[in-house]
């Protein structure tokens, strides 16, 4: 089947069941290809033989609240201090990974209305960003309007663009800098930082340069802001100050604390959100000259985007869907928890049309491809620079 071959109809109109992927501000040219619609067609006749919801399952809640437990439980033991001295640094570690999980696990799926049918819940879930000291306001703003929106896209997704410039170059056209030569070196250290930048200076930098319209675009911006200000202090404060007053401690003890709460989810999230997208095979688009996409919303999704290892339960539910990127970005109304029985429906559908699906089956082979379009996006500008599916292509 040709993957061009679009329907007529009104362009991506949201129904109560979303059926089709927005197409904001007219960004895309194309419209909704077949091939997107047949694979809504068979993932709803899927959750209608077993008569599932495509919200968050009971296992998904208790997924989020039993991580919210364990790091709750592990920083009432540090900060008591009755532990020995020599397992807080580990517990630390293991408080962080464990409360964005829980964070993840929620807020994720509820800035996509997928926690819920009702929207002020999702609203209200996606607070769980705020308890692990990242701002949901400003991460959703950016993720819906920048990375959802665009992919892969310099200019438009933060993810390769403002988010991580000027340590990485992950797109052809983002300036050369002499470092990123060894962005393929130092690139698991940087990620192992990921939330702790985001906790002190890109949610700060968002504001300031009110990204997206955070300050000025939005509807009750202002309230918006002061509650995620608030948050922020919070969160300084029971990491940072509340130690200090009731611990005895001194200052670069807590500084250690701090950051080794954040290595591992910052390794965590790094990695899986950054093999999906930066990686051989996967494209990285250009606007057009009129600043518009030619092409599809569902194509451009899928030539930006891979799954890793589709069939594994358990990578899935611990990196709460962000391993199944392809799927997601597809579906982003439906729980990550229903990830791994939906891959396969979008695989064989992409494949009887001819259109791209690229996954990974294996961890080691998602972060070889990742290393490898890293060192090429890094090479000097003299050197021929990445175009394609440089060096081989996703499976």
């Amino acid at each position: 089947m040709n993957p061009a071959t679009v329907v007529t109809g009104p362009e991506d109109s949201s129904g109560p069941e979303d059926l089709l992927l927005l197409n904001p501000g007219n960004l895309y040219t194309e419209k909704t290809p077949e091939f997107y619609l047949e694979m809504h067609r068979r993932i709803d006749a899927w959750f209608k033989e077993r008569n599932l919801s495509k919200f968050a399952p009971p296992s998904q809640y208790f997924k989020g609240w039993f991580f919210f437990a364990v790091a709750l439980s592990l920083y009432l033991l540090i900060i008591t201090e009755t532990v020995p001295f020599w397992s807080m640094l580990p517990l630390c570690t293991l408080s962080g990974m464990s409360l964005f999980i829980f964070a993840m696990s929620f807020a994720h799926d509820a800035c996509h209305g997928a926690m819920t049918r009702n929207s002020r819940v999702n609203m209200l879930w996606n607070y769980c960003y705020d308890i692990a000291g990242v701002s949901s306001y400003i991460t959703n703003n950016d993720h819906m309007k920048g990375h959802h929106r665009a992919p892969n896209v310099a200019g438009i997704d933060v993810a390769i663009g403002s988010d991580v410039e000027p340590t990485f170059r992950l797109h052809p056209e983002v300036k050369h800098l002499p470092w990123h030569r060894a962005q393929h070196l130092f690139f698991p250290i940087a990620y192992a930082m990921s939330t702790l930048h985001k906790w002190f200076i890109l949610d700060y930098t968002g504001i300031l340069k009110d990204r997206f319209g955070l300050r000025t675009g939005r509807r009750f911006a202002r309230r918006k802001l002061a509650v995620a200000l608030f948050f922020k202090a919070f969160t300084l404060f029971w990491a940072i100050a509340l130690p200090l007053m009731v611990m005895n401690i001194t200052w670069w003890q807590a500084a250690l604390g701090v950051l080794c709460f954040h290595l591992m989810p910052g390794l965590l999230v790094g990695l899986t959100f950054q093999l999906t997208h930066i990686s051989e095979g996967n494209d990285f688009p250009s606007l057009g000259k009129d600043g518009r996409m030619h092409t599809s919303r569902p194509l451009h999704t899928l030539q930006t985007n891979l799954d890793i290892m589709p069939g594994a339960r358990w990578l899935n539910w611990l990196s709460c869907g962000l391993t199944l990127h392809v799927t997601h970005h597809l579906f982003p109304e439906i729980s990550h928890s229903y990830l791994c029985d939906l891959a396969p429906i979008v695989e064989q559908t992409a494949k009887e049309f001819g259109v791209p699906y690229h996954k990974r089956v294996t961890i080691w082979e998602a972060i070889t491809a990742h290393y490898r379009i890293l060192k090429a996006l890094g090479a000097p500008p003299q050197a021929p620079v990445y175009s394609g599916a440089l060096g081989g292509s996703a499976s």
